[in-house]
């Protein structure tokens, strides 16, 4: 058996991970297809001068009707 090549991780994960210095919040969206359907989700981490945050979900239909 061939031995697998380790995941590689690629530029959008580094930006993930990032340095938080001076950020205030982060937004992860994406657009889903489903059932004739385009959903908007969303992620939210908002950063406090305490150094906690605040994380949040929310999801809202964009398009219906056939795709």
């Amino acid at each position: 058996m061939a031995a697998e090549k380790p995941v590689q991780l690629g530029p959008f994960q580094s930006v993930l991970d990032s340095d938080r210095d001076g950020v205030i919040r982060k937004e992860l969206v994406i657009y889903r297809k489903t059932g004739g359907h385009v959903i908007r989700e969303s992620a939210v981490r908002e950063y406090h001068t305490n150094g906690d945050y605040h994380d949040s979900i929310g999801s809202t239909p964009i398009i219906k009707g056939d795709l």
